[in-house]
């Protein structure tokens, strides 16, 4: 197992606060007039044998943009908080 995936569990609660306060429902009015995505429900599998976080899975209310990241390691982080910052695409004004 890489060395960077044990005990990764400080990061995967900054990466939680970090997508509750831009992309949750508690923000949705700010974050939906920014163009973010929204996420009601996010789901994690914890391994109890080295204390890390190997799968999150982000849930919207449709079903339909629901997003599921594997982590081996830190830059697997990285890319959660990448897509996370990631806006929508711009919606022409009609």
């Amino acid at each position: 197992m890489p060395e960077d995936k044990r005990d990764n569990l400080d990061e995967i609660v900054a990466l939680l606060r970090y997508a509750y306060k831009n992309n949750g429902w508690a923000y949705m009015y700010d974050n939906y007039k920014l163009g973010k995505k929204i996420f009601k429900y996010i789901t994690i599998k914890f391994d109890t044998r080295d204390c890390s976080v190997w799968l999150i899975d982000f849930h919207d209310d449709t079903g339909k943009n629901n997003k599921r990241f594997s982590i081996e390691s830190k830059d697997d982080i990285q890319e959660i908080y990448n897509w996370l910052d990631a806006t929508k695409k711009e919606k022409k004004d009609d």
